[in-house]
């Protein structure tokens, strides 16, 4: 279940959202590394997607949305502040939906290729606000005031299960269910992804990671370690050694965002 997050008690006006970044990535127990991530500071995009491993050729999906999938947004949204605006908000999301559909129409023109996906995950950064984007099972939290608070719901049939009481989050971890994604980048159907968007406080972190480290730590594991360090590559490191430490068999890939003023 997403927890709220704090309602923040200032104006826009008190600062412009600058952001610096820390990521990680690593193998795990792959013998490839399917995972990508994209950050800039400049144009305060950040990006993760994950290849789908089942998959022929999750990498190439996965290189194909850090490659194309910023200069896409630049040329849907620019340097809009305006986050909130529906109009804006379905720019975003339609920038992810059209280069999902491209990624499914070239699978088509190469039959080894058909089936190939990859989640991502997605957060633009305007004027003190965050949209926060996603497709399949990788995901964001928000670190403010001691709190890691999930904003993602994953795509996935366990996440169904658990939401129609199904299964309990007791029985959750390691499930086949968590394998099978509803909603992904490359999928042959409309791949419309969710948003959100957050007002931003000077010192919130933002953390986008793959499933490889949601999957080997728990909740409460995974939240002591974001909030534990104000330092982003430490944060980075910390997260994940102690994935590889718990078992994790999938590649990690953090990006650790911090609103600097």
């Amino acid at each position: 279940m997403l927890r709220p997050f704090p309602v923040p008690n200032w104006s826009l006006e008190e600062h412009d959202g600058r952001c610096r970044h820390a990521a990680l990535s690593d193998l795990g127990r792959r013998a490839k590394n399917q995972d990508r991530w994209f950050a800039d500071d400049q144009q305060q995009i950040y990006l993760v997607a994950d290849g789908m491993g089942g998959r022929p050729a999750g990498d190439l999906v996965a290189d194909r949305i850090v490659q194309e999938l910023p200069p896409k947004l630049d040329r849907a949204i620019g340097n809009r502040n305006d986050l909130r605006r529906p109009a804006t908000m379905m720019l975003v999301m339609g920038a992810v939906a059209d280069l999902s559909d491209e990624i499914w129409k070239a699978a088509q023109l190469q039959p080894g290729l058909v089936g190939m996906g990859a989640t991502l995950v997605l957060a633009v950064i305007r004027g003190g606000r965050a949209l926060i984007t996603h497709l399949g099972d990788s995901r964001a939290y928000l670190i403010r005031d001691w709190q890691c608070i999930q904003l993602t719901h994953d795509h996935s049939l366990l996440q169904e299960l658990l939401d129609a009481g199904r299964l309990a989050v007791t029985e959750a971890r390691g499930h086949i269910a968590g394998t099978q994604l509803t909603r992904y980048a490359g999928m042959d159907d409309l791949a419309m992804p969710d948003a959100r968007v957050l007002d931003l406080l000077p010192g919130d972190r933002l953390l986008l990671c793959t499933d490889g480290l949601s999957g080997a730590l728990d909740y409460p594991r995974l939240a002591g370690i974001a909030v534990a360090s104000t330092n982003l590559s430490t944060t980075c490191e910390t997260l994940v050694r102690e994935a590889k430490a718990a078992g994790a068999t999938d590649n990690i890939t953090v990006v650790m965002v911090e609103v600097t003023r």
